[in-house]
């Protein structure tokens, strides 16, 4: 009886642990300040972020999300995003607002690249550090900070490869139906904001050589 008893309690046991399983493509917030949501209820720090998920920042707001230890993204104040990230597919959906992100250690089936779409362009990345911002429903503001990306326009057409160093910036403006892919400088954001990013997951940008 006592043997049945061991059996069933650690087969009871076995099941919650499996149930509550943090996934390598979950994401985990481990920073939140001022007014976040996630699926239209209020965030909280360490709260896991699934597949489907939206993330929401409020003005002077600001969240950063983990996910397989070595990959972070940062949104400012006034963005959203859908996070798409599970053993299948690698998307974020960006709608509004700006992102800063270090990727180092992608897992999805198949190598697939990290796919981030706003309403004008979608980027591939793998192993790169970048920012982007949504400056309207017509024009976003992406900029390579160290790494090698793929910019498209947002059927996939058109492509504009960048390899960078130390940041190469482009809008994408969609004009009367085309796509317009136009060198900008460097805004928004500045070397110590993606080191920042950077040093949350242990990693060091080296500027002198590109990811």
């Amino acid at each position: 009886m006592k043997i049945k008893k061991i059996i069933v309690c650690f087969f009871l046991i076995t099941i919650f642990f499996n149930c509550n399983k943090t996934k390598i493509s979950d994401g985990k917030i481990i920073f939140l300040a001022g007014n976040v949501t996630v699926n239209g209820h209020k965030a909280k720090l360490h709260e896991v972020i699934t597949a489907g998920y939206s993330v929401q920042t409020a003005d002077n707001s600001y969240c950063e999300i983990v996910f397989n230890e070595k990959n972070i993204i940062r949104l400012s104040g006034r963005s959203h995003i859908i996070y798409n990230i599970s053993g299948e597919k690698s998307v974020i959906n960006v709608y509004s607002g700006s992102l800063a992100g270090v990727l180092k250690r992608l897992t999805t089936k198949d190598g697939e690249k990290l796919s981030i779409i706003s309403p004008t362009t979608i980027a591939a990345i793998r192993g790169t550090s970048f920012y982007i911002k949504v400056e309207n429903p017509q024009n976003t503001y992406f900029c390579d900070c160290n790494g090698i990306i793929e910019l498209f326009d947002i059927n996939k057409i058109e492509k504009k490869e960048i390899k960078a160093l130390h940041h190469k910036a482009y809008n994408v403006i969609l004009k009367n139906n085309k796509t317009v892919f136009k060198k900008a400088q460097m805004l928004y954001h500045r070397d110590k904001d993606i080191e920042g990013v950077a040093k949350k997951i242990g990693v060091t940008i080296d500027w002198t050589k590109i990811d």
